[in-house]
């Protein structure tokens, strides 16, 4: 009986050694055409003449026009042919320009279930913020601004203005701290940067 049993695992083992594995990948069966606008944030005006980035995930396949780029019509309007798994992801992604701010990110959708799709861009516009010290206490007076990724300070008696070029059709938020006979007093303000404008604020201390 013992041998028996013996026999029959031994069998199984073998088996299940020789059991050839199979390796399945990710095949290109299905195919459609993604089409969508870019348009500016909040404004939503159709973008043209823009190129896009479009980049699959691990085990997708895209076959987009003109490679792995795409560039909108004169409405605005973009159009890439998708074929791959049915439930693969693609990227849509900017890499930014002169008139329009990168996000700094992808649109990731899923071809067999969002064909259309829009992404929306931040056009620059400028912020003039102008700065003064209208009650100086002495020349130790101290102001910080922060515009976010640099601090400015200034000191003493001070009138002057302030240029940046900042993403449009969206908010900044301004943080600043005034220093007077060792009296510290921080302030904030949320902005509003119109694209393709420039924004006036003025910080009177």
């Amino acid at each position: 009986m013992k041998h028996t049993l013996l026999t029959l695992a031994t069998t199984a083992l073998l088996l299940s050694c020789c059991k050839p594995t199979v390796t399945t990948s990710p095949s290109p069966n299905y195919t459609t055409t993604v089409t969508g606008y870019a348009v500016t944030t909040d404004s939503l005006d159709p973008i043209p003449n823009i190129v896009l980035n479009i980049n699959p995930l691990a085990g997708s396949y895209t076959t987009p026009v003109g490679g792995k780029t795409v560039r909108t019509d004169s409405t605005g309007r973009f159009e890439f042919i998708y074929t791959g798994p049915a439930y693969g992801q693609i990227g849509i992604g900017f890499g930014g320009n002169n008139s329009y701010h990168n996000l700094g990110g992808y649109d990731y959708i899923t071809p067999y279930t969002n064909k259309t799709h829009n992404i929306e861009l931040q056009p620059y516009g400028w912020l003039k913020l102008h700065v003064k010290n209208v009650n100086p206490w002495n020349g130790d007076d101290r102001l910080s601004i922060s515009l976010g990724g640099s601090i400015h300070s200034y000191y003493g008696i001070v009138d002057k203005s302030i240029h940046s070029k900042e993403p449009g059709n969206g908010t900044k938020t301004l943080v600043w701290a005034v220093e007077k006979n060792g009296i510290v007093n921080s302030f904030q303000k949320t902005i509003y940067i119109q694209g393709f404008d420039t924004s006036f604020y003025e910080i009177l201390y």
